[in-house]
């Protein structure tokens, strides 16, 4: 029934432009200034990467401070690839969001800018790609009976910024929202229910990227700057809490496919600002011209 109404409440939406949910308006969670470092009450940072060099530091800009995030790392060359996620590794320079309620966090919005990317793969267009990736989201529910500390069942969602390696253009970087089901207890196999890009951006350029969920109508809502919002409706249960110990993050997660042929590598550096969560218990509405989507995407995914 939930889903029907929801379904309803949507279709009024697009047809008429009525609101679907009451707004509401996000809290300001850290714009990183009047300091150097992060901030330790606000955010727990991991890193596993071949840069020692600026991790989770905050560089003063014009009066204000920004984060930079910055990971560099290089496939193995053991074995060649096959078109699953095991077969490369990740490299990652992340930050959780430190809160005893981050199952509370239903939405994150930030501003970045990545002023570097480079993603090189293996030669003659091997499959799967280079990707070096800036990401936010992290695990909202989960979608069965998964285990406390394990991923299988938690069902996450992400906004990410991704320059891939069999992009011919240079400079030239992909946004996309994806959604996805754990299939196995350390999350690296999964089930994708929804992967879709949502356009591209130069490399330079600031973007301000909102995801949000909403478990009263089963949708999580993606958005770039101001354009429509690009909305995911699901049908699995969602009031079992995500069972990761990994919940909320913003930050860089590169893959890297392995190759015996030549070292794939990855590296990017981004500038984080302005970082907003929703108001406990509220949700942000979605805005006018909304795209209600409800597959996945076809395109390949790691």
């Amino acid at each position: 029934m939930k889903a029907t109404i929801a379904g309803l409440i949507f279709a009024l939406f697009v047809l008429f432009g009525i609101p679907a949910l009451a707004a509401d308006t996000l809290t300001l969670y850290d714009n990183f200034n009047g300091s150097t470092l992060i901030n330790p009450t606000k955010w727990m940072g991991s890193a596993d990467d071949a840069l020692d060099l600026y991790r989770n530091i905050v560089f003063p800009t014009a009066g204000d401070g920004e984060l930079l995030l910055a990971a560099r790392g290089y496939g193995f060359r053991t074995r060649n690839a096959a078109s699953t996620e095991g077969e490369g590794r990740s490299v990652t320079n992340r930050l959780e969001f430190r809160r005893s309620d981050s199952t509370a966090i239903h939405a994150i919005k930030a501003t970045v800018r990545v002023t570097s990317a480079v993603a090189v793969g293996c030669p003659a267009g091997a499959d799967p790609v280079t990707q070096a990736r800036f990401r936010l989201g992290g695990h909202f529910f989960n979608g069965g009976t998964g285990e406390q500390g394990h991923s299988v069942d938690d069902v996450y969602a992400r906004i990410e910024v991704r320059r891939l390696s069999n992009n011919p253009t240079a400079g030239q970087l992909d946004i996309r929202a994806k959604v996805a089901r754990s299939t196995e207890p350390a999350g690296v196999l999964e089930q994708v229910l929804f992967n879709q890009v949502l356009g591209t951006m130069t490399v330079g350029q600031t973007v301000t990227l909102l995801l949000e969920w909403d478990p009263v109508s089963n949708i999580f809502i993606f958005q770039v700057n101001s354009s429509p919002q690009v909305i995911f409706h699901y049908t699995l249960p969602d009031t079992a809490p995500p069972k990761a110990s990994f919940k909320k993050t913003i930050g860089l997660t590169h893959y890297l496919p392995n190759c015996a042929a030549a070292q794939t590598q990855a590296y990017m550096a981004a500038y984080v600002d302005d970082v907003y969560i929703n108001t406990t218990g509220a949700l942000a509405a979605p805005s006018a011209g909304m795209q209600v989507e409800s597959a996945p995407d076809a395109e390949p995914d790691n």
